[in-house]
């Protein structure tokens, strides 16, 4: 009887926290007044609105040079020459709509890597090198492009974050010899006059394998959002990101 009573007191509890972390998140949606305000923005999400100059930049970069991005589609898949192919006409015909549309309905993200690399780095202190060694280090960045959607209107934003890692190696063998954690740059692109965006739980980080050949960059967060409705606000979020970028010296 005793186990039993503690088994239903410990349900009651978890019950009990269940809803005291729900219903603050939900409350304003369950407003009458909330819920019409939310239906009529869910109303206009529907639609892919005209490209903003930020995306027009970002494509007309992509087609001009495409060899150097990824363009992953929903599978996990790169689609980069099919995704160019099929949209270089429109590219071409300044149809930069169309291209939008082919973009959301089809691809995950986009990613462009930049490699450069300074030479005669001194780093005598590292028992790798030798006297007759050369070192160089190199910078490694890449540019993504997701798309997020949240879920209680159904808005649609990009979010362009580049993760920017160091590291020195030695050209003689290839090894890493020293490294720095990532640089993380977030940009946000069709916010809307009503939203309010802001990342939180960011994360950066940098692994190297047990050879030293091979060095990972990380950086992780949330994105979160607060719309501005009529007479209240409703806090959202469009979930988390998280890029990791390999390199290696060559």
């Amino acid at each position: 009887m005793k186990k039993n009573l503690k088994k239903i007191v410990s349900l009651v509890l978890v019950l009990a926290m269940t809803l005291a972390i729900s219903v603050p998140a939900f409350a304003a949606s369950n407003n009458p007044d909330t819920r019409s305000q939310i239906k009529k923005l869910q109303s206009a999400e529907n639609e892919i609105t005209a490209p903003s100059k930020t995306y027009i930049e970002y494509i007309s970069n992509y087609f001009k040079n495409h060899k150097a991005y990824k363009v992953i589609d929903k599978e996990q898949n790169d689609i980069n020459e099919a995704f160019y192919q099929n949209n270089l006409e429109n590219y071409l015909a300044s149809d930069f709509l169309t291209i939008k549309i082919n973009d959301w309905k089809n691809v995950d993200y986009f990613c462009k890597e930049t490699v450069v690399k300074e030479p005669n780095v001194s780093t005598a202190k590292n028992q790798d090198i030798t006297p007759y060694s050369s070192t160089q280090r190199m910078y490694v960045t890449h540019e993504y492009k997701h798309l997020l959607e949240e879920p209680v209107v159904g808005h649609r934003i990009e979010v362009h974050d580049t993760i920017t890692g160091s590291f020195v190696y030695n050209v003689n063998t290839g090894k890493i010899l020293e490294y720095t954690a990532p640089t993380l740059k977030v940009l946000y692109d069709g916010v809307g006059q009503a939203w309010t965006i802001r990342k939180k739980n960011v994360s950066t980080g940098a692994r190297l394998s047990s050879d030293k050949y091979t060095i990972t960059f990380n950086a992780g967060f949330d994105v979160v959002a607060t719309v501005q409705l009529d007479k209240t606000t409703v806090d959202t979020d469009f979930g988390h990101v998280y890029d990791e970028l390999e390199a290696s010296g060559e």
